[in-house]
């Protein structure tokens, strides 16, 4: 005896070809989706480091812009400057001042620079004209101190100017 199926007009079922092809595509699609996940995360994390750096950086620029001048910083026995800030390796790297005095004016009329005479220990020669011996130079009033952090793989630095009536 045989068994008849009936089969309903429009009522055709899935091949299994059919349902692998799809699952395959959905697999497809889902895949794209997490590794964009991922790399959306990647860059979000490199940004909230970056961004944490330039924090750290602009402390310790502060530090550096709010301590008071010092004479003669970054000649012969080092830098005069510290910073720290936490989370990060902090420091400044150079002091550099002019090698001649500033022009400097005021209304329109020129003002003379203050000068300092400064010998190989850092310290000050008094009395002087600021005509530098050799293993000596002049502080001028003026100086570009460069402060420079660091973390995880990455530097940023930045100069800051730092005059003597700052």
């Amino acid at each position: 005896m045989r068994t008849a199926r009936r089969r309903h007009r429009g009522e055709r079922g899935v091949t299994l070809v059919e349902m692998l092809v799809t699952v395959a595509v959905m697999g497809a699609g889902i895949a794209a989706m997490l590794g964009g996940f991922a790399g959306a995360e990647r860059s979000a994390a490199a940004a909230r480091s970056q961004a944490a750096l330039t924090d750290a950086l602009r402390s310790a620029s502060d530090e550096v812009t709010t301590a008071p001048y010092a004479p003669c910083a970054g000649f012969a026995s080092g830098v005069a400057y510290a910073v720290a800030v936490p989370g990060v390796t902090a420091s400044v790297s150079a002091v550099v001042r002019p090698a001649a005095p500033p022009v400097l004016g005021a209304a329109g009329a020129p003002v003379a620079a203050s000068a300092i005479l400064c010998d190989v220990t850092r310290g000050t020669v008094a009395g002087s004209s600021c005509t530098p011996d050799a293993g000596q130079v002049c502080d001028y009033g003026i100086q570009r101190v460069t402060v420079t952090v660091s973390a995880a793989g990455r530097t940023l630095s930045r100069d800051v100017w730092k005059g003597a009536g700052t």
